[in-house]
């Protein structure tokens, strides 16, 4: 049977769930079912294929829904969780991550067993395995994906997480309690690997250590972490390349090794210890359990199928978990397998150095498209670098076990030595490519279009060369149609300005791309005074390096208030932005002098804005005004906004900052307040800006306010709203990352994240 067109159908329905509704999917579904059915009774053909295909594409949507829905009482309401820490936690932003397996679910003196996955946040401090009570609010897994591509509550669903709690109060449990599973003992030999290395070494190379031989690489130190991230090298530490190019490996060493009779089921035998030994989600059991059935398939059947093995694995394990598809690790690791079993034959032993050669590159050059969609981008540098990373990495994989048993008993010496050599190696490269000229350029967040195009065409011209049959030739017309049409897409908005207001939750974020030129930042968001999430790093960069910015030509900070500022201070320490502009004046020095400080640190040039400035960048004339000494006199921070004016052609967009009605008078008084097609409306739609003779001045077509989901403001306000009746009101707390293309003529349209 052939279960590549049933792979297919099962994750194109698990894939389009969530656009397309239940019922209407399963009537349209059932319809075309009967019609079928009946096209087969009337002797018009014998072919079940497209009802089957049909079924099993309604059996994806299912399970989609199925995999999304909350398995636990009482969301919304106080509860005290008791169970056993089941994953390996870790420490983000000064907060404890942690996977609590709730064996019991207390509300109001009443005590269920759900038996499901939390995630909790807590300032304690617990380690995996410990039995902990855990009271706090319990809520729905939240959906953050904000335009950068990770979704929160995707990613919690493939582990098997059905709700989360931030705790009041965690402490340890009265009694012990128990989780069982292949996960959950897998967690407990990474745990205690850890630790062993932890004995042994330090800083950064226990990090490293522990990322390549765990999958947790949460150890970093904040320093190295930023370096990692501004060179789109961290996910080089992820270990699904290396525990593909093992298993490949080992099957190689088998073929050539172990006799034929006894080749298969010794092979099976290690691939099941070595999925068992890491059977928590990481890559490793992910490529064990494909290559097990690989093997299995050809020992049983006598066939060497591995496309269609391969499809009977991805039908098995999406049907156990739909939500799967969702994981970087399970999709990785199929599609490595899919490219090597497709490109390059596993089990003939001939082709020596060569065949491993040609196997690394076709991964390498064949995951880029889906790397850079699961990761955010791709770095300059970072593709190159892999070709270190892997083969390092297999060999220190390949030495663990040796290397954790010298740990164990005595010193990790000599081999810990080695390993230590190469972990060095792994580190200093990121390092050096963060010196290279351009190592902050970046490739765009990949779209649907372009990743579909790319393996439709490699798939195309692979048959074609291959078969070169008619339906080959039609495939590969189809694919360089599909191409052109992405090809034209994109050029279609070449000679557009694109603005992105940018959801930095209660904030004010804009990135403005001009055409065939640059970039240019207006303020970056930030967290609450009293909060440490760092908005900019975990939110604003993310974003820019999603789509492909690494190097600004200029950032403008409208004023020093961090809900502005941090956003900007964390762009010019991991990105490259050449000119910054800044009021001149300021009542709190705070982050004035941290964008200074990294200004100076990173060759940033400082313009003070002390006067109204023209700037001109190629087709786009900013225009700057300050504001006057009776304004920021009054002691207000809000009242230092700038006032910016950014022009491309007849088209105008105005940004205010967070200036108050006072700033506004003055402002228009002096005739800076001109029409414009686009107002940014001033300090988040509060009451103490954005008067109706602002409005009347500028008469915008549309309106732009950056402000938090239920923000314990209250913005924007419903009078701010009123005044701005009969034009076009975009808010990233209902619309997420708003953007806007606009041609010289004026012509502009807007189209929002949610």
């Amino acid at each position: 049977m052939n279960f590549v067109p049933i792979a297919a159908a099962l994750i194109l329905g698990i894939c389009s769930a969530e656009y397309i509704p239940v019922f209407p999917a399963v009537t349209t579904g059932i319809v075309f079912i009967i019609l079928n059915i009946i096209h087969i009774r009337r002797g018009n053909g014998h072919n079940l294929d497209n009802a089957l295909f049909a079924v099993v594409f309604i059996a994806g949507i299912f399970l989609y829904h199925n995999g999304m829905k909350i398995n636990i009482d009482h969301i919304d309401d106080y509860v005290t969780v008791r169970g056993v820490v089941a994953e390996l936690p870790y420490e983000s932003n000064g907060i404890n991550r942690y996977t609590v397996y709730c064996s019991e679910l207390e509300f109001n003196g009443e005590v269920t067993e759900p038996k499901v996955k939390i995630a909790v946040n807590s300032d304690q401090k617990f380690n995996f395995g410990d039995s902990v009570a855990v009271h706090g609010k319990l809520t729905e897994l939240s959906d953050d994906e904000r335009s950068y591509g990770f979704d929160t509550r995707r990613s919690y669903a493939s582990r098997g997480i059905t709700a989360q709690m931030t705790a009041l109060e965690m402490k340890a449990a009265d009694i012990m309690y128990k989780y069982r599973s292949a996960a959950y003992y897998s967690c407990n030999v990474r745990s205690k690997a850890a630790a062993l290395i932890r004995r042994h070494y330090s800083g950064d190379i226990a990090a490293a250590m522990i990322a390549i031989l765990t999958g947790d690489r949460h150890q970093f130190s904040e320093e190295y972490n930023d370096i990692l991230i501004s060179t789109a090298t961290r996910r080089l530490f992820y270990p699904a390349y290396a525990h593909i190019s093992l298993m490949l490996l080992i099957i190689g060493l088998f073929t050539h090794i172990i006799p034929k009779r006894f080749r298969d089921v010794s092979l099976l035998l290690v691939l099941l210890v070595y999925g068992l030994i890491n059977s928590s989600n990481t890559a490793s059991v992910k490529a064990a359990a494909v290559l097990f059935i690989l093997v299995a398939s050809k020992k049983l059947t006598g066939s060497g199928n591995r496309i269609n093995s391969l499809a009977l694995y991805a039908v098995i394990s999406l049907l156990l978990n739909p939500m799967l598809i969702f994981c970087s690790e399970y999709v990785i690791s199929v599609l490595m397998t899919l490219l090597i079993g497709r490109f390059v034959p596993i089990f003939t032993p001939n082709g020596g150095y060569k065949r491993s050669v040609l196997r690394f590159v076709i991964c390498t050059v064949g995951i880029m498209p889906i790397g850079a969609a699961l990761f955010g981008n791709l770095g300059l540098y970072s593709a190159a670098a892999s070709l270190i990373f892997v083969p390092v990495i297999m060999l220190i994989i390949f030495l663990s076990p040796l290397f954790l048993i010298n740990c164990l008993f005595a010193s990790p010496e000599p081999i810990g030595w080695i390993i230590q050599k190469l972990v060095m190696t792994l580190i200093h490269i990121p390092i050096l490519i963060d010196k290279l000229p351009f190592s902050s350029i970046s490739f765009a967040h990949p779209s649907l279009a372009f990743i579909i195009s790319f393996y439709s065409a490699a798939a195309a011209l692979w048959y074609l060369k291959k078969k070169k049959s008619q339906q080959c030739r039609l495939l590969a017309v189809v694919s360089a149609g599909f191409a052109a049409v992405c090809l034209i897409s994109v050029f279609s908005n070449a000679d557009k300005l694109r603005l992105d207001f940018i959801d930095v939750g209660q904030g004010d974020a804009a990135l403005i791309h001009v055409p065939f030129s640059g970039n240019i930042l207006i303020d970056g968001g930030g967290a609450p005074a009293y909060s440490e999430y760092n908005v900019g790093k975990n939110v604003f960069v993310p974003y820019l390096t999603s789509h492909g910015v690494g190097i600004i030509q200029a950032a403008f900070v409208s004023h020093y208030h961090k809900d502005h500022a941090e956003g900007i201070v964390e762009a010019v320490k991991s990105l490259k932005v050449h000119n910054l502009f800044m009021p001149a004046v300021s009542w709190e020095e705070e982050f004035k002098t941290e964008l200074e400080q990294a200004a100076n640190e990173n060759n940033t040039k400082i313009w003070y804005v002390s006067s109204p400035m023209h700037i001109q960048m190629d087709e786009i004339d900013i225009f700057v005004y300050p504001q006057e000494k009776a304004v920021y006199m009054s002691g207000n921070e809000n009242d230092n906004s700038l006032l910016m004016n950014i022009c491309y052609g007849e088209f105008n967009c105005m940004f205010t900052g967070d200036m108050s009605a006072n700033a506004e008078q003055h402002m228009n008084a002096r005739g800076f307040m001109k029409e414009a097609e686009i107002l940014k409306i001033a300090h988040h739609g509060s009451l103490t800006s954005t008067l109706p003779e602002t409005v009347d001045a500028v008469n915008p077509k549309a309106a732009l306010i950056g402000c938090g989901e239920d923000n314990q403001f209250g913005f924007p306000k419903p009078e701010i709203l009123s005044r701005l009746k009969g034009r076009q009101v975009y808010r990233t707390d209902t619309d997420g990352t708003i953007h806007i293309f606009a041609d010289k003529y004026a012509d502009f349209y807007i189209v929002s994240d949610k």
